[in-house]
């Protein structure tokens, strides 16, 4: 088992220091990923000294045309076992994740699956927003459903299966990034 997994199961979900270990693990990943086939240049990770600057982004790089570009990282090693995607709006009644980014894009890191997903923000709220409509019409095509989560369910949380995730938004609203690849043969981020 590697040290990630054994971080994750040491406690489970209550243990926010694991959880931290965690995400700072996942974002180093994706520094190292986006350097390489992002053409990003890294410039620092979010330090801010207040729980709301902290709630903004992630992470910062630098474009080819100089511009800053901000990244939100979500470190993913409970998927395996649900073979969900959830992106959180709330935790402990306070608006969180999707409702507070001031990130670009949003990316999810994979563990299992040493790959990451990638949307642009703007992107990814124009899917929940019609995935939850689906739902709400009661649209047998619909997947997206939210529930509640994180320490003691204190988390309100869009939830989808990655599967049908991955074959409509796929190559048109998300990007999907393989860490161990050397080559990618065509990327389009929107």
């Amino acid at each position: 088992m590697k040290a990630i997994e054994k971080l994750a199961n040491a406690g489970g979900q209550k243990n926010m220091n694991n959880d931290l270990k965690i995400g700072l693990h996942g974002e180093g990943k994706v520094v190292k990923i986006l350097e390489k086939h992002l053409d990003l240049k890294f410039l620092s990770y979010n330090e801010s000294s207040t729980i709301k600057g902290l709630k903004e982004y992630d992470l910062s790089f630098i474009d080819r045309q100089g511009n800053e570009v901000r990244i939100e990282v979500k470190t993913d090693v409970y998927g395996k076992r649900s073979n969900n995607i959830v992106f959180e709006k709330v935790s402990r009644k306070k608006p969180s994740g999707i409702s507070t980014t001031k990130a670009d894009y949003w990316v999810n890191f994979f563990y299992h699956k040493d790959e990451i997903w990638l949307f642009a923000v703007s992107e990814l709220k124009e899917i929940i927003k019609m995935e939850i409509e689906k739902n709400y019409e009661g649209d047998d095509d619909a997947y997206m459903d939210y529930c509640y989560g994180g320490d003691n369910d204190t988390s309100f949380m869009y939830r989808a299966p990655v599967g049908p995730l991955f074959d409509d938004y796929s190559g048109n609203r998300l990007t999907v990034l393989d860490i161990d690849s050397n080559v990618l043969n065509e990327i389009h981020i929107y």
